[in-house]
């Protein structure tokens, strides 16, 4: 840490962005001046119900990547101290910089979002805040924390709104943020409050506040997750599922306003609520998916069936596929970017094709963090190491075909990568007892094992051990 406010002058410039006269079906993501590696939680498609994971390292020459997308790019950053949001438009170049925020003697690194051509300040609102008080996506984060340490300041939330009212009346007073955002920002810090009030009242059971419906006439900017529909869920619960508390299923509340029809008022608003509630439902009580579906399908909100349909289609086939794979004899897929096309073979074969070579295994996940954290550091070897005499096979044990290929392409592994087939009952991963991932396997030339545990890409003494292994 020590020197990093001198460094940050030369390396946080932004760098150029590629000229193209075109608007690109992607964004390019480049990390300036972290020294740590950084995960971001990507959304790339609309009907994309989970992030992936993707991590970019500034201590590598991988330091930047791209991500396809037809429309719309939302990023999230989390970790113990802060969460941090961000949206971009297809054809953004995105250059993330270092800012550091101290709070209790502690130097934070935030993220800094350069796009050109796009307000700073708005982009990166949730930082200044950040300066004074956890913003309100951290505020969970937050109160965690100072249950753990009593020492640290705990903010109250009506603290955390009145830094952020007061954030965005000095930036709106310089001129630095526009009146569109100054509304849009206060519109959502008004239904944080109010929910954040229901939430602590279903969770103390303590009911002694008033709540009204709260209609606005212009919702065509509202999102599914905006803190305005979240409010009108809870007042819900609160007003109809008060006993259940915090333990009400997603599921229960929808049912009730499928047959009751509070906001049947405003067609736009009710495709939002119950859009809302299904993402939920869809990842927390898949279970029940189907009957509610059945109940929507009869009240004739056949978009949203559709497009729930249409998700549990796509991962349905993703499940039949893997289970019908699982069947082959040769349980190593090969990566294919034609989905029809399926190659399949034995871990031998694998390893034969490479006879000649010194060959290093690299077992992953795209679910995994620390696997995915040294990806950039194993690039930076295969690009210094003679491919001639120097092998890098990527092997996932992913229990999803379309969640390997994606990540797979992120982390550019599109050849020598390979799929493990019905890993649980892999004889591949009782041999050689892997039970944690990442790890890293190395067979000399003949395809004899030389260490079948060997250290990170990330460590200093990992190249030298290739290196003397192929002088071997």
């Amino acid at each position: 840490m020590l020197g990093c406010s001198e460094k940050k002058d030369k390396s946080s410039k932004i760098k150029e962005e590629p000229k193209k006269s075109t608007i690109r079906n992607e964004v390019y993501i480049s990390l300036n001046d972290f020294s740590e590696p950084l995960s971001l939680n990507v959304k790339n498609d609309k009907n994309q119900m989970k992030p992936d994971l993707i991590t970019i390292s500034n201590k590598t020459n991988s330091n930047d990547i791209i991500i396809p997308t037809d429309n719309i790019v939302e990023i999230l950053i989390a970790n113990k101290l802060y969460i941090t949001k961000a949206q971009f438009k297809k054809g953004d170049s995105v250059f993330i910089a270092k800012k550091i925020i101290t709070k209790n003697n502690q130097n934070i690194d935030y993220p800094f979002f350069n796009v050109k051509n796009v307000n700073l300040y708005e982009l990166n609102f949730d930082y200044y805040v950040a300066l004074n008080s956890p913003t309100r996506s951290s505020y969970v984060i937050h109160n965690i924390n100072t249950k753990l340490n009593k020492r640290l300041r705990r903010f109250s939330i009506d603290e955390v709104i009145e830094n952020t009212k007061k954030t965005a009346d000095s930036l709106l007073k310089r001129n630095l943020i526009t009146d569109e955002f100054y509304k849009k920002e206060n519109f959502e810090l008004l239904f944080f409050k109010k929910n954040m009030k229901i939430k602590n009242s279903l969770k103390t059971k303590q009911k002694n506040i008033e709540l009204s419906l709260e209609k606005i006439d212009d919702i065509e900017n509202i999102t599914p997750n905006s803190n305005y529909i979240n409010y009108l869920i809870s007042k819900v619960k609160y007003d109809h599922f008060f006993n259940e508390g915090i333990r009400v299923k997603n599921s229960e509340v929808l049912k009730y306003l499928i047959i009751n029809k509070p906001f049947e008022y405003n067609d736009k608003l009710e495709y939002l609520i119950y859009d809302n509630l299904l993402s939920n439902i869809y990842n927390l009580e898949k279970e029940n998916l189907d009957k509610i579906l059945k109940k929507l399908e009869n009240d004739n909100q056949i978009k949203l069936v559709n497009k729930y349909k249409n998700i549990k289609t796509n991962e349905n086939k993703d499940l039949e596929l893997m289970k019908k794979l699982s069947s082959l004899k040769e349980k190593i897929l090969e990566f294919n970017s034609n989905d029809n096309i399926q190659s399949a073979m034995s871990f031998d074969k694998m390893l034969e094709r490479e006879k000649g070579k010194l060959v290093l295994i690299d077992y992953w996940a795209s679910w995994c963090a620390p696997c995915r954290k040294e990806m950039p550091s194993l690039r930076k070897i295969k690009k210094e190491i003679d491919s001639t005499r120097f092998s890098v096979i990527s092997i996932s044990i992913d229990d999803k075909i379309s969640l390997w290929k994606k990540a797979a392409k992120q982390e550019i592994l599109t050849e020598k990568s390979f799929l493990l087939l019905d890993h649980k009952n892999s004889e591949i991963i009782k041999k050689y007892k892997i039970t944690t991932i990442p790890r890293y396997m190395l067979f000399d030339k003949n395809g004899v094992l030389i260490s079948d545990n060997v250290m990170k890409p990330s460590e200093e003494k990992f190249k030298d051990f290739i290196l003397k292994s192929l002088n071997n």
